[in-house]
């Protein structure tokens, strides 16, 4: 049985993307009896299948790029700060009881809970708070989030001050990203340090780590301590099933409760009654990005590029690859970003073959072929073939280099002998900041080192203007101005946006496939 749901609440990642849901934050009391069995099947554990293993299970890691390793942390750890949807996606305070912005941008202070344990019975204090954003920011993750970060000053047990070298208009935003997990410090003294607390980690969270065979399974207990309520589970089991026909028939059998981001394929044409699907539009987004190097006859030739972007039907790419499940984006990806400027104030490229046309001929375009590189075995690749399907019909001989992804950042990177590529972007802080920064020559690493894009210096001036204007409303007239200019020149293009998904026992409630940080925290499922 499919029951299709579409959140606009997307996770980006150059990295996975992420946001922290409501439904985490409140007492699941009515779902659970007396007895600590959940009330309407006496069920005591729950059973959650992923198509790989998790790598790390402490917050501190280096990455967190892995979902399984979300789907750990992410029950384990509590976050200082959450997106919550249900109120426009305004950022709130989970761990922190409350927070204020100074006026001039640079003092974030902060008031935390009291009376939040940590699994071995060590209370929250802002030490490590302090601790937890220091150690981040000595990793690669932290410093990529945490722009004009300063320092984390400790006012008493329960309040601290981050400091910010100068204003960063999508701060709250980062702090909301994956780096605001927290670590006890006194733990991570105690037990050496890094490797130690992945070995047993705690966190204050409504599930505590129990153990971990690897390739097959991670075990999680209640928290029957936990300040928020008790989970509706006494143990939760991630288990990992590599096979997506095996994940499927798990659920279907009832040997497992949930499966998440399984492909499409694997349910568009399940018909079992016992068992039911839902998806949501992820942070990531596939785009197609052109060599704007001087060599580049597609990357110099406007009418060129204009002529692709009225001539891709992105709406057959929603078809063909994800079942009608995704959006036809516009430039910007996501309307749930900070920052994000108003429909209307921009030319979104609708499919229009005659404008399609009429652009080419205006172009310099004379039929030769134009070389896409992209990753294979993807749904880029797989979008990569409907769109050549596209300007097929426009005129344009597309060619298709499909190569694995190492391959992919070294023709792009280091040659000349491509026109454009197409690839996959995520958002690390749903902010248009996380969006924008590839557009700048001043990172030139996600594409051609020599790279340069036209009205480039504008370009990079209005990026760095709207990261350091705290008011978010001239935000958004800033990215106006920096959005038209993207659309003018038709720089890149997005395609679609990834799909998450969720299968799930009948009866199981609040499943949902928004992969945010946390990912559907586990505390919220009952039968």
């Amino acid at each position: 049985m499919k029951k299709r749901f579409i959140s606009l609440a997307l996770v980006l990642v150059m990295l996975a993307s992420f946001a922290f849901t409501a439904a985490g934050c409140g007492n699941n009391s009515d779902a659970t009896a007396t007895d600590g069995t959940t009330a309407a099947q006496g069920k005591t554990e729950l059973v959650v299948v992923t198509s790989s293993e998790p790598v790390f299970f402490n917050n501190l890691c280096p990455s967190m790029t892995n979902l399984p390793d979300t789907l750990v942390y992410s029950q384990v750890y509590d976050p200082l700060f959450y997106k919550d949807w249900s109120d426009g996606g305004k950022v709130k305070g989970y761990l922190a009881e409350s927070y204020e912005i100074s006026e001039d941008g640079l003092d974030i202070n902060v008031k935390l809970r009291d009376n939040v344990y940590f699994h071995n019975g060590y209370k929250l204090t802002s030490e490590d708070v302090k601790f937890t954003f220091d150690e981040m920011f000595t990793r690669t993750l932290g410093k990529a989030l945490l722009i004009n970060w300063d320092s984390v000053e400790i006012i008493d047990e329960l309040n601290l001050v981050f400091h910010l070298k100068a204003p960063y208009g999508a701060i709250m935003n980062a702090l909301c990203s994956r780096l605001n997990y927290i670590s006890s410090k006194q733990y991570w003294d105690e037990v050496g340090g890094f490797d130690g607390y992945n070995a047993a980690p705690i966190g204050t969270g409504p599930y505590k780590f129990v153990s971990a065979i690897s390739g097959d399974q991670v075990v999680l207990e209640r928290n029957d301590e936990y300040w928020n309520g008790q989970a509706a589970f006494e143990r939760c089991i991630i288990k990992t099933v590599a096979d997506n026909n095996t994940a499927v028939l798990s659920v279907e059998s009832g040997d497992a409760d949930v499966a998440l981001n399984l492909p499409l394929d694997a349910l568009v044409n399940i018909q079992n009654p016992d068992v039911e699907w839902n998806s949501a539009l992820s942070f990531e987004c596939g785009y197609l990005q052109y060599n704007f190097l001087e060599s580049s006859w597609a990357g110099n030739d406007t009418n060129f590029r204009k002529a692709v972007q009225y001539g891709v039907d992105k709406e057959a790419i929603n078809q063909a690859v994800f079942y009608g499940q995704t959006n036809t984006p516009d430039i910007l990806g996501d309307e749930t970003w900070t920052g994000r400027p108003t429909a209307g104030t921009y030319d979104s490229y609708t499919y229009d073959l005659d404008k399609a046309k009429e652009y080419l001929a205006q172009s310099d375009y004379d039929g030769r072929e134009f070389k896409v590189v992209t990753w294979a075995n993807t749904n880029l690749e797989k979008a990569a073939q409907v769109m050549q399907a596209s300007l097929h019909e426009v005129g344009i001989n597309m060619k298709i280099v499909a190569v694995d992804r190492a391959t992919f950042w070294d023709e792009v990177r280091n040659t000349e002998d491509w026109d454009a590529c197409i690839h996959c972007l995520g958002a690390s802080s749903l902010d248009m900041d996380a969006y924008n920064h590839f557009m700048m020559s001043m990172y030139p690493q996600y594409f051609n080192e020599k790279q340069v894009l036209p009205n480039g210096q504008e370009m990079n001036d209005l990026v760095i203007a709207g990261r350091l204007e705290p008011d978010q409303a001239k935000r958004i007239e800033i990215y106006t101005q920096l959005v038209n200019l993207i659309n003018d020149e038709a720089v890149s293009m997005p395609l679609y946006q990834e799909v998450n998904t969720a299968l799930y026992r009948v009866g199981l409630k609040n499943v949902t496939a928004d992969q945010a940080v946390p990912v559907n925290r586990f505390f919220d499922y009952t039968y």
